[in-house]
């Protein structure tokens, strides 16, 4: 047994042929405008798409694509047609997994096409807390180059960037002091997590957009740096989801970089 095949043993063939068929469906009614009873709820869509992303991120960090590619398009083909919540920030976090899923599993025009059918959310990228505006920030910045709407998403991405350097002196003392009062060091971890991962973002948006940074082609480890931190010190934070997040995009970035230069050798 494989590291992952336990999980599809679990599930059982007919639950992910059940939710991936029920997907479909969901999408051709979105698509015609019609309404219909669901033969599987969301939340029995959910478990089946929460296990098969798990098998994918177990695969990441492993050298066999092809079995990433397969398991990452196989819960995309599920987690696509689920509602992504009401809370700004987690349907934005629930579009970047699914987006990532997507670009792993080879279907970075799914992707794109699912980004601008629904548009993305509107984030608190303003807000008075510090955490929540990066946070917003970052999710936003990811969105855009999953979507690339033209140089208006890549543009986007450094005009983010540069907006959070710009403000970080004023807001984040403030928010560094409030965790410190609260003898909470999580948050502190967590904002120098996210500032690697709105390096990585900018990193790769001019990379996509001009085909190099600042003249160097040393893409692969221009990111690998940035995610390492990110991955490291959301670690030491013990912030389990900030990990996952930061390895799937680290994974997803690579491909992305593979798909650039494969059009740059054409």
């Amino acid at each position: 047994m494989t590291a992952d095949s336990w999980i599809l043993e679990s599930l059982g063939a007919d639950k992910i042929r059940e939710a991936t068929e029920e997907s479909a469906r969901r999408r051709l009614r979105s698509a015609l405008g019609a309404d219909g009873g669901a033969p599987l709820s969301d939340e029995r869509m959910q478990f089946v798409a929460n296990a098969l992303e798990l098998r994918a991120f177990r695969l990441l960090d492993g050298d066999d694509a092809e079995a990433l590619r397969h398991a990452s398009v196989q819960a995309f083909q599920v987690a696509r047609s689920l509602p992504r919540g009401s809370v700004p920030l987690d349907a934005a976090a629930a579009l970047v997994r699914v987006s990532c899923l997507g670009v792993l599993g080879d279907r970075g025009a799914d992707v794109r096409r699912l980004l601008l059918d629904e548009g993305l959310p509107v984030l608190p990228v303003d807000a008075s807390d510090w955490g929540t505006r990066v946070s917003a920030s970052i999710l936003d910045m990811w969105l855009r180059l999953f979507r690339k709407q033209g140089w208006e998403d890549l543009d986007a991405v450094q005009q983010r960037v540069a907006g959070l350097r710009a403000d970080q002196r004023a807001y984040e003392p403030t928010f560094l002091a409030r965790a410190e009062e609260q003898k909470d060091a999580r948050p502190a971890w967590e904002l120098m997590s996210q500032y690697h991962l709105a390096k990585a973002a900018e990193i790769l948006g001019v990379y996509l957009s001009q085909g190099s940074v600042e003249g160097h082609y040393d893409i692969r480890e221009q990111l690998e740096a940035q995610f390492d931190r990110a991955i490291a010190t959301a670690g030491r934070g013990q912030l389990m989801e900030q990990e996952t997040l930061a390895r799937l995009l680290a994974r997803t970035a690579r491909v992305l970089v593979d798909q650039r230069n494969d059009i740059k050798r054409a």
